[in-house]
């Protein structure tokens, strides 16, 4: 026999192992999911979001079973755009905060940082523009405010013990750790270098990620992480002085310490290495019961973060997650429920795009939806040794992140790693306020620019309008910031300037000494629309060619060059 003859030989009969060991694995699965769909079907608990019908008790009663006697409640999301994962979650605050004294609720995914302001307001301590509120994206869900604003009712008439805090947990973004670390340098007179205080004023004016491309390109993370040292040494120097510190002070000596890592995240490609993230989030945690002892705690985050075990097989399984380490430390006292969708739609990206839910023969949805025609329902996983059998056994279950493809991952020891499923039968695309940013720069070298920065002094002139978007955020409208860099483009000082709505501005600069470029940049946060008019260096018109502006979801947005050679002004707005 030839040796293309025997080749093709064994690929044939491979090609009929695969299929026929393909077709005994759809047996398999249908065997299983008919085998176990009266278990589900016995013990799922339904959920009427209207909260009107009898089913409500029984879902309760389910959930009081798998809360039990615990003080950590983890509340997974199978996708980050589920309206129903965030609903159900708000149910359930709501429920354990009025029945059994739950009083602590943290958002792991929002930045801890960025969240004093936020606390501050739902204790019913600041009004409401004044309360700061930062996500990992740039977007804030609907159902979310309406759960901010519940809780702050709630703590209305309670005394101070009573109150329940809000707060996040996360490191995605160093702007308010910088912020913070100036600020309790401020209000501990402790003096720091030079370049780390031009270095953490900077940091704490990084736009937002989606149009930091360029700022991440020019400033070195490695140079910034080697000017804010100093920082740590001079903090901790007055460490011994913690016991006498407020609330406040600790929330800002705490966020300093997630500062490198929120540098080193904000700098990062993706997350999916980040093995201090989950770390840092459980830091945080630790830091809130230390503060709080008889701390009841609700931590909603992907199911990823939240598994008391790796339960997933794909998706980095050598990174300890944030569950893993509340398991380790609170075993007796943590208790976790997943999430699953059969099928339907949920945003994936801040542009509101939408993609579709994954639908698989083995996937956890698809043996409950054969199951159960609830639209939702709550099933424990251990409530029988058959359940606990059936979802141990390798399954796929809905994955739901920043990708536009439908994603599911394969499970492993899903009853170890989950106490709980919270099943809906169809996804709908969460409600989301978006919250814009922007930057246009224009950079001087002397080189280029030698008759402009000959003197001295540089004088800018130009006139500016601007309207913001009715958000949450206290952080919104727009900034002239001015970096002075050396002929390796490292900062040698900065200075910023927050702009009216409407101004006609004039600033004259000082560069110090050593200063090669000087980069304008007007920033926008959260703002519908921007104009530019009148702008000139020394008496000079700014040519528009000169200016880079970056800006997703703006008019006349491009990462190239903005050009409008007949007009002499620039506006831009968000797109309709």
């Amino acid at each position: 026999m030839s040796k293309l003859k025997k080749t093709v030989k064994w690929t044939l009969y491979v090609l009929l192992a695969a299929l026929v060991a393909f077709f005994f694995e759809r047996m398999w699965v249908l065997h299983l999911q008919r085998e176990i769909a009266p278990q589900i079907a016995a013990h799922i608990a339904p959920l009427d979001f209207s909260g009107t019908s009898r089913d409500t008790a029984a879902f309760h009663e389910s959930l009081y079973k798998i809360v039990d006697d615990k003080s950590i409640l983890g509340f997974g999301e199978a996708t980050h755009g589920t309206a129903e994962f965030e609903r159900a979650f708000a149910l359930i605050t709501k429920k354990l905060i009025r029945e059994k004294g739950f009083n602590v609720v943290v958002f792991a995914e929002m930045n801890f940082a960025d969240t004093w302001a936020l606390n501050h307001y739902v204790l019913q301590n600041l009004e409401g523009d004044e309360a700061g509120l930062h996500t990992p994206h740039a977007f804030l869900q609907e159902d979310r405010i309406q759960l901010i604003e519940w809780i702050r009712a709630y703590n209305s008439d309670k005394p101070p013990h009573e109150k329940v805090w809000f707060l996040g947990a996360d490191v995605n973004t160093p702007n308010e750790a910088a912020r913070n670390a100036l600020l309790y340098c401020e209000e501990n007179n402790i003096t720091l270098p030079s370049e780390t205080h031009q270095a953490l004023t900077a940091v704490k004016e990084f736009p937002l990620y989606s149009v930091s491309q360029h700022t991440r390109q020019i400033t070195p993370l490695e140079d910034i992480l080697n000017k804010i040292q100093p920082l740590y040494r001079l903090i901790q120097q007055g460490n011994h002085q913690q016991d006498s510190l407020n609330l406040k002070q600790l929330w800002l000596y705490q966020s300093i310490t997630n500062l490198n890592h929120a540098l080193r995240s904000y700098y990062a490609a993706s997350h999916s290495q980040d093995s201090f993230r989950d770390s840092t989030m459980y830091s945080n945690i630790k830091w809130v019961l230390k503060q709080r002892p008889e701390a009841k705690m609700l931590v909603y985050a992907h199911n990823v973060h939240i598994a008391k075990k790796v339960g997933y097989k794909d998706i980095s399984p050598g990174i300890a997650r944030l569950g893993w380490h509340l398991n380790q430390h609170h075993r007796d006292k943590y208790a976790v429920i997943g999430t699953e969708a059969w099928k339907g739609r949920y945003i994936y990206s801040e542009k509101e795009e939408v993609t579709t839910i994954a639908k698989k023969m083995g996937k956890i949805g698809t043996a409950i939806a054969k199951a159960t025609n609830s639209p939702a329902g709550l099933l424990h996983l251990n409530a029988t040794p058959a359940l606990r059998e059936f979802f141990n056994r390798s399954h796929t279950i809905s994955m739901g992140i920043a990708s536009p493809a439908p994603m599911y991952s394969r499970t492993e020891d899903l009853a170890e790693a989950f106490d709980g499923v919270f099943y809906i039968r169809e996804s709908t695309p969460l409600q989301v306020r978006k919250l814009y940013g922007f930057n246009m720069e224009l950079e001087l070298d002397k080189e280029r620019h030698r008759d402009l920065l000959q003197g001295n002094t540089l004088r800018i002139s130009c006139t500016t309008s601007y309207s913001t978007l009715n958000t949450y955020q206290a952080k919104k409208g727009v900034e002239l910031s001015i970096n002075y860099l050396n002929e390796d483009q490292e900062l040698i000082d900065y200075e910023a300037t927050q702009l009216l709505p409407e101004e006609k501005l004039t600033k004259i600069l000082s560069p110090p000494d050593g200063t090669a470029y000087i980069r304008l940049r007007f920033s926008g946060t959260k703002v519908k629309d921007f104009s530019l008019t009148d702008f000139t260096m020394n008496g000079v018109p700014v040519r528009h060619q000169d200016i880079i502006l970056y800006g997703e979801r703006y008019k006349r947005c491009s990462s190239k060059k903005f050009y409008q050679p007949e007009s002499e002004s620039i506006h831009i707005s968000l797109l309709k």
